[in-house]
């Protein structure tokens, strides 16, 4: 029998943002059966859903009120890939979750090390029973299909990196194994263009998978040889936590990103909810 999840004591994370640059510094706290996921921010608590969700540009952002947190998808895929149900997300110092080494890998070591506890109530999962489909152009999309496993078919094509394509049943072993691991990754030529607009002020080689058009290869060594991919499934399941209770079904993505992955998540939420 499946049983709802929360951390058996708080953990603290800190770092830097990835697109702030600055010190961040969060806590996670357990919580009560069918509480979700929570961020509480200078002692307000706010609920967490893709209704919250009020930036997708290189990171998803969620609004609070007057708060902006953002870059949450790495935290969010960790905790829905260990199963963890109900959280608190305090936000110690900073608007940006830490970005540590660009994965999940941190997030899900340290969890894993405080201990998960099994509560007294089921799990909540939900099962959409139509398909859905959004498109912000012809190449780049999302479907969503019913199917009784959580399965997610993705395809990316960049310049120097190629095709690379991943179809994988969600589970915790397979997330531990497969997903975790796998960190964003950009372009150097990129970096001056992006520190221009406000972002990427804290990337570098310890936490971006850095590629250069210019040499035509990977600057710092790869964790897979199809690492892209899976990070990209790794922040389609950060979009995926979002929605409560847990969605079980196929989704098939093609040179997909947060926009298009938010906006299919809010399609389901505004058909059932």
């Amino acid at each position: 029998m499946d049983y709802q999840k929360t951390l058996s004591r708080p953990v603290f994370f800190e770092g830097i943002g990835l697109h702030t640059g600055e010190y961040s510094a969060i806590e996670l706290l357990p919580a009560e059966e069918n509480s979700g996921i929570l961020f509480q921010v200078e002692d307000k608590t706010f609920e967490c859903s893709i209704k919250s969700v009020c930036d997708t540009l290189h990171n998803i952002s969620l609004c609070f009120g007057d708060y902006k947190i953002m870059t949450v998808e790495h935290l969010l895929a960790s905790l829905f890939g260990l199963g963890i149900d109900n959280v608190i997300v305090r936000i110690v110092r900073g608007s940006e979750i830490p970005i540590l080494d660009g994965s999940s890998k941190v997030f899900v070591e340290r969890m894993l090390e405080a201990g998960i506890v099994k509560q007294k109530d089921k799990k909540n999962y939900f099962y959409p029973d139509i398909e859905f489909y959004f498109h912000k152009n012809e190449d780049q999309y999302i479907k969503f299909k019913p199917n009784d496993r959580l399965v997610i078919d993705y395809e990316i094509e960049f310049d120097v990196i190629g095709r690379e394509h991943m179809r994988i049943e969600i589970n915790e072993d397979s997330f531990l194994r497969e997903i975790c691991n796998a960190r964003t990754f950009g372009f150097i030529e990129d970096a001056e263009i992006l520190r221009k607009s406000g972002l990427a002020l804290g990337a570098g080689l310890d936490n971006v998978h850095v590629y250069s058009r210019t040499e035509r290869r990977s600057l710092n060594e790869s964790r897979y040889s199809n690492e892209s991919v899976r990070h990209k499934v790794l922040d389609l399941l950060g979009a995926i936590a979002l929605f409560y209770p847990r969605i079980v079904g196929e989704f098939i993505a093609r040179k997909s990103g947060h926009f298009v992955d938010c906006k299919l998540i809010s399609m389901i939420y505004d058909e059932y909810m």
